[in-house]
């Protein structure tokens, strides 16, 4: 059963009053009058319902929010997909986790407005995503929900939300002639993730938005944080590392927070971000000939970068200190202790910029930006120029500056963001995005890069760490699941790693990098609803991965050739649909990429497949 959507409640605060629309059509287009307002419904040339509010007599109104309220039918649901950036949604997975929930996406987290609700067998019953700007927005599961003793009441047999466009205190959509919006509506694609890329493939085509590629953007990267505490980052150790991080495959090195002077992990008190100088005592001399020996190594140079962030021991913050954010009057300071420049202001988002260029002027070949959910949730009431209404709108503004001003500086610059605000319009303004950030846990690290993985063409997993204690078979696991996922980032210290453990590396980087052609021109897309089979196929090669604990490859098509990567607990898979031919000629190598079995196959309904490890399949002749 695929749960349709027939209608929604408009209610719109305009001009001091409300107004409101009982039950207009999602299913014909009509035009509706309400005291002196109209709400006129059409559909686009893909189906979904476009609509536009305004008054009668065409003059401006002023627009304070909208709210659109959905009822469908209650049916037991297998899972929820929450708005969301990909950051959190798995926390909310389970449909009792939802019910009486608000979900809002701020400038701070700025989250898709994309939902989806599943069956028991993870397919897609209902998907419903908003088309028009992106705004601060409140979606509230109001039904079922909690009554005044905070009791959970399920009745009427209705699932019940509302959506509230904008929200936040003195946000409003202000003075205009005409609002527009419209709804995604879906249901029909083999799984969520597939809805999801079609909502931001449908986003990104109203607004002509497109992703630029950069070679450096797939270069598999080590990372500083949790390998060494900034306090220790040095010249000397920078440049060990990096050779040894060469020697794994690895091809990008990033300088991660507290190479300016006092990171976030520093045991020390002082806090001089905002401060991105050449010279850090006791760390780089000159942190222009780092980068310089990372080159010659063949490594690519990133600095981490927080373009808003301020700390109270800056040498800058006096004369950053007029462009600061203020909150009720009083200079914002983060829980971790900085101040924050005002996104919507327009001397703050330049020195952003020139920082920026700073940067790309010591040589680095790609930032790691990162820390905009810092910012104070509340609007800047400073006492200097805001030249754009919200948050959100800073975001935007700030985010296309800064990629446009990297991209112009160097064309081929590896500019990557975190997926807390790659949404389906900010995530164009990046070479990256990142998902993962969540260390010893496999299963969000997936569940992280997975999800803009729907919208992005390239998203780093990041970040693959484990101890000395690993197993090599079973290091050999995660591996599988960071080179499938994206392009593998990691934290880890090459220079302390066990030699049983930099051999399964080698050759799970070989691998990646020998299949980058793959990467960048592949589709990439999941071939089972609980997103435990992966392919990605570029006509000529797929490859294949399988996850615990699925037993079955959905399809398997007819290429040139084929690689199966095995993370399950068992050697034999079945095939239940295959393209190709009866015998293949067939190659089997184990966690270590030893091979430990070749000749032919046939491959129509099982496969063997060591665990851990892989099959190359190649067409005859």
């Amino acid at each position: 059963m695929k749960v349709k959507l027939k209608r929604f409640y408009f209610m719109a605060e305009v001009d001091g009053k409300k107004v409101n629309f009982q039950g207009i059509s999602t299913i014909r287009e009509g035009v509706y009058h309400r005291d002196g307002y109209v709400v006129e419904l059409w559909f686009d040339e893909d189906g979904h319902p476009r609509f536009k509010f305004y008054r009668e007599d065409g003059k401006e109104m002023d627009l304070t929010r909208v709210i659109y309220t959905f009822s469908l039918p209650l049916l037991n649901f297998g899972k929820v997909i929450v708005p969301d950036s990909g950051r959190f949604y798995m926390n909310h997975f389970l449909p009792r986790q939802v019910w009486s929930r608000k979900f809002t996406l701020t400038g701070r987290a700025f989250g898709n407005p994309f939902i989806a609700l599943l069956d028991l067998q993870e397919k897609p019953l209902f998907a419903l995503g908003l088309l028009g700007d992106l705004k601060d927005t409140e979606f509230h599961f109001f039904s079922p929900g909690a009554n005044r003793k905070n009791s959970l009441t399920v009745q009427g047999g209705r699932l019940k939300f509302r959506i509230t466009k904008p929200v936040g205190k003195g946000i409003t959509l202000g003075r205009l002639k005409v609002f527009e919006d419209g709804f995604y509506v879906g249901g029909s694609e083999k799984t969520w993730w597939h809805e999801l890329r079609r909502y931001g493939r449908k986003y990104q085509a109203m607004r002509n938005l497109k992703f630029y590629k950069t070679d450096r953007a797939f270069y598999p990267a080590m990372c500083t944080w949790r390998v060494i505490n900034s306090d220790h980052m040095t010249h000397e150790w920078v440049v060990e590392a990096a050779k040894a991080a060469a020697d794994l495959g690895l091809k990008a090195f990033i300088f991660d927070d507290g190479w300016y002077g006092h990171g976030l992990d520093s045991v020390s008190m002082v806090i001089d971000i905002g401060d991105w100088p050449i010279t850090v005592p006791g760390k780089f001399d000159d942190i222009r000939d780092t980068i310089k020996e990372l080159k010659k190594i063949g490594i690519n140079p990133i600095l981490w970068y927080c373009p808003i962030c301020v700390g109270p021991h800056s040498r800058n913050l006096e004369r950053y200190r007029p462009y600061l954010a203020h909150v009720n009057g009083k200079l914002y300071k983060c829980p971790a202790g900085f101040h924050t420049l005002c996104v919507r202001n327009p001397e703050a988002r330049q020195i952003m910029i020139d920082n920026l260029l700073k940067l790309i002027d010591y040589g680095a070949g790609g930032v790691k930006i990162d820390l905009f959910d810092y910012m104070p949730d509340e609007p800047c009431d400073a006492d200097h120029e805001h030249d754009v209404p919200t948050t959100s709108d800073g975001i935007r503004l700030i985010y296309r500056e800064l990629f446009e001003a990297a991209r112009k500086r160097d064309p081929d610059f590896m500019y990557s963001i975190k997926n807390n605000y790659g949404n389906v319009e900010l995530s164009v303004y990046a070479s990256v995005v990142r998902g993962g950030d969540s260390p010893f846990d496999p299963n969000i690290m997936m569940l992280r890069s997975m999800y803009p993985s729907a919208y992005v063409p390239v998203v780093h997993n990041d970040y693959g760490i484990w101890t000395e204690y690993e197993s090599p078979e079973h290091l050999a696991l995660l591996l599988i699941r960071q080179v499938s996922m994206g392009v593998p980032n990691f934290t880890i210290n090459p220079l302390k790693m066990p030699e049983k453990q930099k051999r399964i590396m080698r050759a799970w980087l070989g691998l990646f990098n020998s299949l980058l052609p793959l990467y960048r021109d592949g589709d990439f897309e999941p071939l089972d609803p609980s997103l435990m089979v992966w392919k990605r196929d570029d006509g000529h090669t797929a490859m294949i991965t399988v996850l615990h604990p699925a037993l079955e490859i959905p399809f398997l098509p007819y290429r040139d050739r084929i690689l199966i990567l095995n993370a399950t607990s068992r050697e034999e898979l079945f095939v239940a649909e295959t393209e190709a031919p009866d015998a293949m000629e067939y190659r089997a190598y184990d966690y270590a990429h030893n091979m430990v079995e070749k000749g032919y196959r046939q491959v129509i309904d099982k496969v063997k497949v060591p665990v851990g490890g892989y099959v190359e399949l190649k067409k005859l002749g």
